[in-house]
């Protein structure tokens, strides 16, 4: 599947660059689980694969917009991603919007 960054700190830490969110950097296992998540979505040929994929835990969000969805990293945080469909179809396109923590 096809993935897009929308965060530039995401983009670079996937990509092994510098960051400069101290959180990230300082963070080796975060950082690997992270690399580990994305390679996962990549590798998903469509988003019922996702869905199986139970590590994941891939969830639609309620208080977000349309097509929001969050994927786990590891116990703590999350990944926030947006689907986008083409002509309300099948999933062409994931966004990844953002890393949170989930319990804060």
């Amino acid at each position: 599947m096809e993935v897009e960054f929308r965060n530039k700190d995401l983009k670079w830490l996937y990509e092994g660059r510098r960051v400069r969110s101290k959180g990230f950097s300082s963070n080796k296992a975060l950082t690997r689980n992270f690399i580990r998540t994305v390679d996962k979505l990549i590798a998903a040929p469509d988003l019922n694969a996702l869905k199986q994929v139970r590590s994941l835990n891939l969830e639609k969000l309620t208080d977000h917009p349309h097509g929001y969805a969050s994927v786990r990293v590891d116990r703590k945080y999350r990944l926030i991603v947006e689907l986008v469909s083409e002509n309300n179809a099948h999933v062409t396109l994931i966004g990844i919007e953002k890393l949170t923590n989930h319990y804060q």
